[in-house]
């Protein structure tokens, strides 16, 4: 056998890959097309940005903006520049003539019928029914002072400084200035009054970004081992993994699904390898957490 029928006879399955693949599409149903067309999307995961007055800015659209980041580690998109300025010129120019009903108009460009708002709180321009609310449940699982998750690069310091803002906001809205001081009454009158209150606003889901603070892994712990870790005497992580599965819980209760950023994210420190999804499994294996039948 020669060895250029060798070499046709191994390039004969390459060569038919390629002539199929060349083949022109079989042309488009349009009945079928047109039918497609009018199916609205639903967006499960997106920050809308509320129509504001002339020079005011809208820091709520995440609990941990992206340009908080040190600007080394800044996405490429956020970066001065980014965008020519006839962009912004010409995006203004539509907000200015939308007002308020921007946001939606832009739902209706894009097809989308409902967008999952993850925001720190809602307002004019950015609500029901088009806008469902998932806020923030990130900054109730870091109570005490979190200097020392803060060192770990310089995203982190300025994450944690953010999570301390919505923290007190959380304290406030509960009538405490700071945690009180068993883990009984932080869970009574801080976490469970804010998740509910969260529910009465029209919140849909909670979300976390904890991977963007630390890993996945939340480990199962006894309330004990919690409580001693609350008032320092156990490692910190006991404290916040049983907050977590507390939250998710109290979710359930509530009605409301828990979201969870995973895999890649932003900036030059992001830990992917401690936000693996694979690091769930045991939560959502836990038999407290199956949906009660009768």
């Amino acid at each position: 056998m020669s060895f250029a029928f060798r070499l046709l006879r191994a390039a004969a399955p390459l060569l038919a890959l390629l002539t199929t693949a060349c083949r022109t599409p079989p042309p488009i149903d349009l009945s079928l097309a047109q039918e497609i067309a009018r199916i609205k999307a639903i967006d499960n995961h997106a920050h809308p940005v509320r129509v504001m007055p002339k020079g005011q800015q809208d820091r709520f659209y995440d609990a941990l903006p992206l340009e908080n980041m040190k600007p080394a580690s800044d996405p490429l998109t956020l970066r001065p520049g980014a965008f020519p300025k006839v962009f912004s010129q010409s995006k203004q120019i539509l907000i200015d003539a939308k007002g308020q009903q921007y946001p939606e108009w832009v739902l209706d460009q894009m097809n989308v019928d409902i967008m999952l708002a993850n925001r720190v709180e809602m307002g004019p321009s950015i609500g029901p029914p088009r806008f469902r609310w998932v806020p923030y449940a990130d900054a109730l699982l870091f109570p005490l002072d979190n200097t020392a998750l803060g060192a770990d690069n310089p995203d982190r310091k300025g994450f944690f400084a953010l999570e301390a803002i919505v923290l007190q906001r959380y304290l406030t809205e509960s009538g405490l200035q700071k945690p009180p001081p068993t883990l009984a009454e932080y869970l009574t009158q801080v976490v469970t009054p804010t998740l509910e209150r969260h529910k009465q606003g029209g919140a849909v889901a909670e979300k976390f970004e904890a991977a963007y603070l630390r890993s996945l892994a939340f480990d199962k712990v006894d309330r004990a081992d919690a409580e001693r870790a609350y008032t320092g005497q156990a490692p910190y992580k006991q404290l916040q993994d049983y907050l977590f599965r507390y939250i998710a819980a109290e979710c359930g209760r509530l009605g409301m699904a828990v979201h969870l950023h995973t895999m890649a994210g932003g900036g030059s420190y992001f830990d992917t390898a401690g936000v693996n999804p694979l690091l769930l499994e045991p939560v959502l294996n836990d038999p407290l957490y199956a949906r009660q039948t009768s």
